[in-house]
């Protein structure tokens, strides 16, 4: 897998150098923007990731012309005090996720880790031909995290050529965060206090996930999905077996407050990936919307 740090301060870059040296990633380093986006068209990486504040080209700029030729390379911002509208702004233009400044390794580390999983699942796609009229899809998911991306990426499939390639990936993104959510918080009953305070101590949930793993209480529990896609959305259920949650009880709803956490941002990062989302009952059921190409043209048209 491919990395691209783009930052202005060789410090910076060190750093991030020093805490990924010891894995298996192929790094390569840009100084601004604008030697960041040329490199990019020569390398090609899987993963960006890009200060937001740099000469010649901001990291926002960076972002947008990286989206004009490529939609599937994750892009990650790192932000710094004073540069939150900026972060919020570039996740609005389809960044991934972010990093704050300082800097955590164990977060840093915990995230590619995520997302090389995600890159290394990802499938071809599946192209057809002619007019569909209906597909559904079901299935049922143990608690075993190594499976979420494989799961996303069968999912995707079932879309067929039916979404936006510019919003494929964060579609993508957004059930695997979804999805982790249904079997960390609502499965195995992981509250937020208990990911901050693990989250803290050891960078990730990992070891709390493989003790509840082995809970009888627990371990049982199912993840069911239920996919449906007609000529004008796509729509998931996701419907877990925990006790459920208010889901304004969740912190950091804010837009700025979001940027501060060190973990919960997959409702808040998923929110901007579907045109709807809706917890239902007690919190233990999550429904999100895609509304289709052709369909958004349509409204717009009808709406003109």
């Amino acid at each position: 897998m491919k990395i691209l740090i783009v930052d202005d301060e060789p410090e910076i870059r060190s750093l991030l150098l020093d805490f990924l040296t010891n894995s298996r990633y192929e790094i390569v380093t840009a100084a601004d923007g604008e030697s960041g986006l040329q490199i990019f068209q020569e390398t090609n990486p899987d993963i960006i990731i890009s200060d937001i504040k740099m000469p010649k080209m901001t990291g926002i700029q960076l972002l947008e012309a990286v989206r004009r030729q490529n939609h599937n390379v994750i892009f990650i911002v790192m932000t710094s005090f004073g540069s939150e509208e900026s972060a919020i702004q570039a996740l609005e233009l389809r960044a991934n996720n972010y990093i704050r400044k300082p800097m955590n390794r164990k977060e840093l580390v915990a995230l590619i880790k995520k997302y090389e999983s995600i890159i290394k699942e990802r499938s071809q796609e599946l192209e057809i031909i002619g007019m569909f009229v209906k597909r559904t899809f079901s299935l049922k998911l143990s608690n075993d995290l190594d499976l979420v991306s494989k799961v996303a990426d069968r999912l995707m499939l079932e879309t067929v050529d039916a979404l936006d390639p510019k919003e494929k990936l964060g579609v993508h993104l957004g059930l695997v965060e979804l999805i982790t959510n249904a079997i960390e918080h609502g499965n195995l009953g992981i509250t937020f206090d208990e990911t901050t305070a693990i989250v803290e101590r050891e960078g990730s949930t990992i070891s709390l996930v493989r003790e509840r793993q082995k809970n009888p209480r627990f371990a049982n529990r199912k993840v069911t999905i239920d996919f449906y896609m007609d000529e004008n959305r796509c729509e998931w259920l996701i419907r877990d077996e925990g006790d459920g949650f208010n889901i304004n009880s969740i912190p950091a709803y804010n837009k700025k407050d979001i940027l501060f956490l060190e973990h919960g941002r997959g409702i808040y990062l998923s929110r901007l990936q579907f045109d709807s989302i809706e917890y239902l009952g007690n919190g233990n059921s999550v429904r999100v919307v895609k509304y289709l190409t052709r369909q958004k043209n349509k409204a717009q048209m009808t709406a003109n």
